[in-house]
C-alpha cells in the first residue's frame, strides 16, 4: 500500500462464496478474518506507506464430464453485426 494513507484505518476485503478459509497477511503476519465467504472482512489497523497485503482463497479444482457436443460451438458461421 503506497500514498498518504498512513493511520488509523479499516480495509474491507471482500472473501467470495466459493472460497474456504480465507487467508489475509499484512507484512507477512497472518491476520484472522472474522467474515463469512460471501461477505467482506474487515481488519482496522494503523497503516504506513510500503505495508503489504497479501490475500489467498484456496480452492479446489473439480473437473465435469461434458454434456454439450463442442462442434455445435466450433462449426458455426458467426456474423459480424
Amino acid at each position: 500500500m503506497t500514498g498518504e494513507s498512513a493511520g488509523l484505518w479499516t480495509m474491507r476485503i471482500r472473501v467470495p462464496a466459493w472460497t474456504i478459509d480465507a487467508e489475509l497477511s499484512v507484512n507477512g503476519f497472518v491476520q484472522y478474518l472474522a467474515a463469512e465467504p460471501g461477505s467482506y472482512a474487515g481488519i482496522t489497523r494503523d497503516r504506513a506507506s510500503g505495508d503489504t497485503g497479501t490475500v489467498k482463497h484456496p480452492m479446489q479444482v473439480v473437473a465435469h464430464a461434458g454434456t454439450v457436443d463442442a462442434s455445435t460451438y466450433f462449426n458455426r458461421e458467426w456474423s459480424s453485426k
